[in-house]
């Protein structure tokens, strides 16, 4: 299904500004120990909004979206020039790579799948592409200093 708020083809790498990654940080760890989720949205491979949503499943092992928020988000993008580049969530007590259960449940083969891990000290970051197949292919993120 072709969702125009949706970036079309998979970005070759994510820019994200330092200050919009630490509102991720801040998100993940306020959520924790359950996981966190939202979307990120800009122009074509550079982040310029985090959009915060509610995990419905309340878990500390997988995520779902709020539909009625998603939909709202993509409402209000139409007619915009900015378009979702990424779904971010957080793996409080793992990794950062998808589980089996993210590659599932992955249905944006043009999206990054952001997954922030707070396993250590450090929070990590990694982007994903997922495709239709459930291919999981890495992407570099580049963190800017200025917005």
């Amino acid at each position: 299904m072709k969702n125009q708020s949706v970036i079309s083809k998979p970005p070759d790498k994510l820019i994200l500004p330092r200050q919009l990654r630490q509102q991720i940080v801040e998100h993940c760890r306020q959520m924790a120990p359950l996981e966190a989720c939202g979307l990120l949205s800009g122009k074509p491979d550079r982040v310029k909004t985090v959009h915060r949503m509610t995990n419905t499943d309340s878990s500390r092992e997988h995520y779902t979206i709020d539909p009625r928020e998603q939909f709202e988000l993509f409402k209000n993008l139409r007619g915009t020039e900015d378009l979702v580049l990424a779904i971010y969530h957080s793996h409080p007590h793992s990794e950062a790579y998808p589980s089996e259960e993210d590659k599932k449940l992955a249905f944006y083969p043009t999206v990054v799948y952001l997954i922030v891990s707070l396993e250590k000290q450090q929070p990590e970051f990694r982007g994903f592409i997922i495709d239709q197949e459930k291919t999981v292919r890495e992407i570099p993120i580049k963190f800017l200093n200025t917005d």
